[in-house]
């Protein structure tokens, strides 16, 4: 039965069940039902899909757990409170299990561990608490693994990716994990996302993480993750073998040392690169212009030194360079006018001089330059006020720059 996409309201009737009795499909998602899931949705022995996203509040029943021949439960979008009762370890036939955004709390059941087939575990935008049960690290069946934004805590087991062969995505974000990220990692190969932001990982970034040639997306972004010494960055250089990568998050960190340079042999698919609010000194690496890919190139707010690399010209189709509130100097080179699909320049805040150069009239994709707080010297290019959708921030102030302003 496919109830989906509807304006349906009210309860969902009791005697569904009783009338329906070999209903293998319910879907209800999409509509305005409200109440509670009624507990006699038990009674349908013969039910393999249950998909219930709409409003509903209250608690999830423990009867649902009797379902033996259930493939997929959808119970996401909701408003339902309560525990995730321990009586859904016994449908060993699940397959997917979807319990989002809603208002869960308490712990995860050991007993899930209990669902040998299960491929998609969803229990991300809850409030769910505690320790992530070690029997969840053995359902060697998993692929997809969500339990973002909870109040989740503990240490990861050091083994806790050995068992997991067929997992691809893995998002624990925003919870309050802690202690060092687990090496193991590296064994669950078939890793294309894996989302460990948000929390308290401390330590430096396994060099094991190499090993996940599958690898599309990394986010660190916001946890206690360090590097200090050259030895620390070894990840850095092991993720060039990580040749699907096309996004890296690890802003607002405890990153710091020098870049290395082999962050420019990174996967020439690579879109989005983002290591600002660290402590990284030292220059930006002299080859970064091989990331050909780039489309966002995030720096700000670290330490870094010297002028920009000549490389930075072969960016073309770079969208947005932010490298404001460093320590670089220089003058800025003439072919930084061949980034023509730059919307965000962001330079402020460093010790740049020189002229401002005219060819930043060819960014005719520009609506945010910030050139404040500098050393350039001599007039604003007329060029500039050309581009026609430079309508943002026009930000040169705070430099040693004469002449009248361009009409």
């Amino acid at each position: 039965m496919d109830l989906r996409s509807n304006q349906l309201t009210g309860k969902i009737p009791i005697q569904i069940c009783a009338s329906m009795g070999n209903l293998v499909h319910l879907y209800l998602a999409g509509n305005y039902l409200s109440g509670e899931i009624p507990g006699s949705l038990a009674e349908l022995p013969s039910i393999q899909t249950l998909s219930i996203v709409t409003t509903l509040a209250d608690e999830i029943p423990a009867a649902l757990g009797n379902l033996s021949s259930l493939l997929f439960l959808s119970l996401n979008d909701n408003m339902l409170s309560g525990v995730i009762p321990s009586s859904l370890g016994k449908l060993t036939s699940l397959i997917g299990l979807d319990m989002s955004q809603n208002m869960l709390s308490g712990t995860i059941p050991s007993s899930l561990g209990q669902l040998h087939r299960l491929s998609f575990l969803a229990m991300h935008y809850n409030n769910l608490s505690g320790l992530t049960p070690d029997p969840i690290w053995n359902i060697s069946s998993l692929t997809l693994f969500f339990v973002t934004s909870n109040k989740l805590s503990g240490m990861l087991p050091t083994n806790a990716f050995d068992t997991l062969p067929h997992m691809q995505e893995v998002y624990m974000a925003y919870n309050m994990f802690h202690g060092n990220m687990p090496a193991s990692v590296a064994n669950a190969s078939n890793i294309s996302i894996l989302s460990f932001a948000g929390n308290s990982f401390s330590g430096v970034v396994p060099p094991e993480i190499g090993r996940l040639r599958n690898l599309n997306r990394l986010e660190l972004l916001e946890t206690l993750l360090q590097a200090k010494e050259p030895n620390d960055w070894r990840f850095m250089t092991a993720l060039t073998n990580c040749t699907n990568l096309q996004i890296v998050e690890m802003a607002s960190c405890k990153f710091g040392g020098v870049l290395p340079d082999s962050v420019s042999n990174l996967s020439s698919l690579l879109v989005y690169f983002s290591i600002e609010d660290n402590t990284i000194s030292g220059g930006i690496p002299k080859d970064i212009g091989n990331l050909i890919s780039l489309e966002s190139l995030l720096l700000s707010n670290n330490s870094l030194t010297g002028s920009l690399p000549s490389s930075f010209s072969m960016l073309r189709i770079l969208h947005r360079l932010t490298l404001d509130n460093n320590n670089l100097s220089g003058s800025l080179p003439l072919t930084i006018g061949n980034l023509t699909q730059l919307t965000n320049l962001e330079l402020c805040d460093n010790a740049f001089g020189g002229t401002i150069p005219s060819t930043l009239g060819n960014l005719t994709k520009l609506f945010d330059l910030k050139l404040s707080h500098n050393n350039f010297i001599g007039p604003i290019p007329a060029e500039i006020f050309s581009i026609p959708t430079l309508s943002k921030t026009l930000d040169v102030s705070h430099n040693n720059l004469e002449g009248s302003v361009p009409k």
